[in-house]
């Protein structure tokens, strides 16, 4: 829906985790399904140059269907270890709109030691799916997603790794490396403590917030919700975010406490 009067009425509606309102109808805008779709992958010895990568292939003429970075194989399900920066680019379209930018592609990424690789059908959907649902998958401790420009992308990987591996913990990462969203997280492990989790938790806002970004606690064990600020500070909008609650929902009633300040 196009709305070009007023507020932007249903990215709000989308964004406020039901505090405003009640969906009771949807009306649903598809495409045709691509006539071809390729995915590659390509390793890179480290998050700085395959972040140099990105953003160079996002100065091209080239149109990625997605382009995801991790720290790990997601043929492992987001179960593996650490391991160098895996980047994997999808392009959907028109047979040979497909094979262009395929072959641009390789050309592109001829320079750097981690040769790109066209995964096999198959293994591409199996891929692709790990991504899709990284934020979902696994047992985990935290997870949470920070939002910060693609150009310091590259800053919160390393910074934030080496954070974790001071404080003895595992971090998993995977980014919409074009737009700069990552989502983190730590897998269940039953040496973290508490206080050790709820401590890195304040340490990546303040790396959030330093450059640039923000950052949002998805999922916490619940006996520790309400010793950490899952939605942080949203500085000067929260007076008009009361406002256009108390507007919408006068009487309270609509999911109340589940956003930011408890509206």
């Amino acid at each position: 829906m196009k709305n070009v009067a007023g507020y932007d009425v249903p990215k709000l509606y989308c964004g406020s985790f039901g505090t405003l309102g009640v969906i009771v109808e949807a009306t649903f805008k598809v495409r045709p399904y691509p006539e071809r779709q390729a995915l590659y992958g390509s390793m890179f010895p480290a998050v700085e140059s395959a972040m140099d990568t990105v953003l160079h292939l996002l100065s091209t003429e080239l149109q990625p269907f997605f382009i995801e970075l991790t720290n790990f194989d997601p043929r492992s399900n987001g179960t593996g270890k650490a391991s160098a920066a895996q980047l994997f680019v999808a392009f959907a379209g028109l047979d040979e709109e497909v094979m262009y930018q395929g072959a641009r592609l390789r050309e592109l990424l001829g320079e750097h030691t981690g040769a790109v690789q066209e995964l096999s059908e198959g293994q591409d959907r199996l891929v692709a799916n790990a991504l899709r649902d990284f934020p979902l998958v696994g047992e985990t401790m935290l997870r949470c997603k920070a939002s910060v420009l693609p150009t310091e992308v590259a800053s919160f990987y390393k910074k934030a790794q080496e954070e974790a591996g001071l404080r003895g913990l595992s971090l998993q990462f995977m980014s919409h490396a074009g737009s700069g969203i990552i989502y983190a997280r730590v897998p269940e492990d039953e040496n973290v403590t508490p206080e050790k989790l709820l401590s890195f938790v304040d340490w990546l806002r303040i790396l959030s917030k330093q450059l640039g970004g923000s950052l949002v606690i998805e999922h916490i064990d619940p006996a520790l919700k309400d010793r950490v600020d899952v939605w942080g500070h949203v500085g000067n909008a929260f007076p008009l975010m009361k406002r256009m609650k108390e507007t919408f929902d006068p009487q309270g009633i609509l999911n109340p406490g589940r956003f930011v300040g408890g509206i």
